[in-house]
């Protein structure tokens, strides 16, 4: 149960670290690389998040949700690196903000996140869907095809979200 692991995390158990490295490992890559956009950074910024994780854990409130904040120092790290860059223009994407708006809700920001491994037709029923708030009859409408197929493009993207947070 992460509670446990966070718990034992906070009592420097290497352990605990490790595991926590391989339940988040692709979770905390995918949010440095699709801001970054090269793998050998993104492997970077992941080491330093998890680095910086290990370090900070100890300040994590009881009442805090460790993967909305675990996600967030991901995030934040990502910009810090593209400022130090010279990148003064860090650009939050729809996905972002949203993130930043349900940053409470982990379930939905690790959806948000791994939009980018979903196929264009399930990234758009999905955007649609959970970023728009559409109906699946809106849904429909806007991409000119059958309710039929907008549910199974849902439930193969649902599947394989959920294929890929187990992994």
């Amino acid at each position: 149960m992460l509670v446990n692991l966070v718990r034992r995390l906070k009592m420097k158990d290497e352990r605990a670290f490790d595991e926590i490295y391989w339940r988040f490992r692709k979770k905390i890559f995918l949010i440095a690389f699709n801001m970054v956009e090269e793998r050998a950074t993104a492997e970077d910024i992941s080491q330093e998040v998890f680095a910086k994780m290990y370090r900070e854990v100890h300040k994590l409130e009881k009442d805090t949700s460790f993967t909305s904040w675990f996600l967030r120092l991901a995030k934040n790290e990502t910009i810090d690196y593209l400022r130090k860059k010279g990148n003064k223009k860090v650009i939050l994407t729809k996905s972002s903000a949203e993130i930043d708006k349900n940053y409470g809700n982990p379930e939905e920001i690790d959806i948000l996140f791994y939009l980018d491994i979903l196929e264009e037709d399930e990234k758009e029923v999905m955007s649609l869907r959970i970023i728009y708030g559409y109906t699946f009859r809106k849904i429909k409408d806007e991409m000119k095809i059958s309710k039929t197929k907008v549910l199974m493009i849902y439930s193969k993207a649902i599947n394989k979200l959920k294929e890929f947070h187990n992994e």
